[in-house]
């Protein structure tokens, strides 16, 4: 017994390290990319840039609303009979399809009122505003695709796609910013960085489930089930994901903007230990058939992840000036922001961490509690929080993911507790 239980451990040990070592190589390319940039873009067109991303985030998180999700849960069922899961896939293309519709008329005058109080003209906001939307459209439909590959265990594969993505932007964004420093060019680089990445998941889906079949609605009751009972909590989401950011924007300066969006640029770090437990983890946790190997894997997750956070946050207050130093001489007095946007992370994550556990065992009923929860929380700080300098929304910010977390927790326990849990 004490064999088979160190030989499950090293497996596990081994494929997340393998898998965090070339997800660590994505984001040094991310990495490099996103340092040239806020060292070349004047702090103007940082500031625009920021929003553009910001919007993009929000965006590919409203075409979802929780879609991916029930691909995970219901594939976990289906992945084995290959017409089934093509036919599964068939149907979320077409239910994602008419989401991106609705949010994209949503967002699109939004946004563009955003990016010109960031700073933009409105002809560059409405050109930025087009490069969102093709951005957003390929991006959603490749994180579709990518949840076949998750299903079927093609980790490497997959990360080897994202490994292109990221290329193509580091190559586009060095070969733009010789002819022009500006938002636009970095908007280009984003583009050509999701359609290389979705081609590639596309390839990779026709090669594991062969030419998908038209969609016949044979799984659209069960995915709408999902899209009823996430839906609210992925919208609140979307906007709390990038809350500091729409505040700063709003209470703050342009300035402001840009250097929340230089700190973001250490987002890459926390990337990994998301890309792997979204990729690995969760559908694991999807698959297991009883409560001892469920068990083990948030065990290992957790002790992961609680490394890896404080050994970030640690790194950082010790080797802060290093650290501001790359983003550029006019971001050295932000030492105190970015432990507070590290400390703000990795609470962010601890949530994203506990929801891939919750949401691939289909542990979501009631999950909009989390909303008038969340809300009435953040009623309580905005009175004592000013919100107009970037310390306040990261606080506000790192305080609004506690009741996430706790609802997880206590939802987790509960249904992980009952005996017909893994049935």
């Amino acid at each position: 017994m004490l064999t088979l239980e160190w030989a499950w451990w090293r497996r596990w040990a081994v494929l997340l390290s393998g898998l965090a070592g070339l997800q660590f190589l994505i984001q040094l390319l991310n990495g490099i990319t996103g340092f040239l940039l806020v060292r070349a873009l004047p702090r103007e067109e940082y500031s625009v840039f920021t929003m553009t991303g910001t919007l993009l985030t929000m965006l590919l998180m409203l075409t979802d609303l929780g879609l991916t999700v029930g691909l995970i849960n219901i594939g976990g069922r289906v992945w084995k009979e290959r017409s089934q899961h093509a036919v599964l896939v068939a149907d979320a293309l077409k239910l994602r399809f008419v989401l991106f519709l609705i949010c994209a008329c949503f967002i699109a005058p939004i946004g563009g009122w955003l990016l010109i109080k960031a700073g933009a003209t409105i002809g560059g906001a409405a050109l930025l505003m087009a490069l969102i939307l093709l951005s957003a459209g390929i991006g959603a439909s490749a994180l579709i695709y990518a949840t076949v590959a998750r299903l079927h265990n093609r980790h490497r594969e997959l990360q080897v796609a994202e490994l292109y993505g990221a290329a193509a932007r580091l190559v586009v964004s060095a070969a733009g910013l010789v002819a022009a420093a500006t938002a636009v060019v970095a908007g280009v680089a984003v583009l050509m960085s999701q359609w290389v990445f979705g081609a590639k998941m596309r390839r990779m889906s026709l090669e594991i489930l062969g030419p998908l079949p038209e969609a016949n609605n044979e799984f659209r009751s069960e995915l709408v089930g999902t899209l009823q009972i996430l839906g609210p909590t992925a919208i609140f989401y979307g906007f709390q994901g990038q809350v500091a950011t729409l505040l700063i924007a709003m209470f703050g300066t342009g300035g402001q903007v840009a250097d929340l969006g230089a700190l973001s640029r250490y987002n890459i770090l926390f990337s990994i230990s998301g890309v792997v437990m979204a990729q690995v983890v969760s559908p694991a946790a999807a698959r297991a058939t009883d409560g001892h190997h469920f068990w083990r894997i948030l065990r290992l997750a957790l002790l992961a992840y609680a490394s890896f956070s404080g050994m970030i946050i640690l790194g950082v207050a010790v080797f802060w000036r290093p650290a501001l130093g790359l983003l550029g001489e006019q971001y050295l007095g932000l030492r105190s922001e970015l432990i507070l946007f590290m400390i703000s992370s990795s609470l962010a994550g601890l949530n994203g961490l506990l929801w891939c556990f919750i949401s691939a065992r289909g542990w979501i009923q009631h999950v909009w509690v989390i909303i008038p929860v969340t809300i009435a929380f953040q009623a309580v700080l905005v009175r004592w929080l000013p919100l107009d300098t970037v310390a306040s929304v990261l606080v506000f910010g790192a305080f609004s993911t506690l009741p996430g977390t706790m609802w997880f927790l206590w939802r987790g326990l509960t249904n992980f507790s009952r005996i017909h849990a893994f049935q």
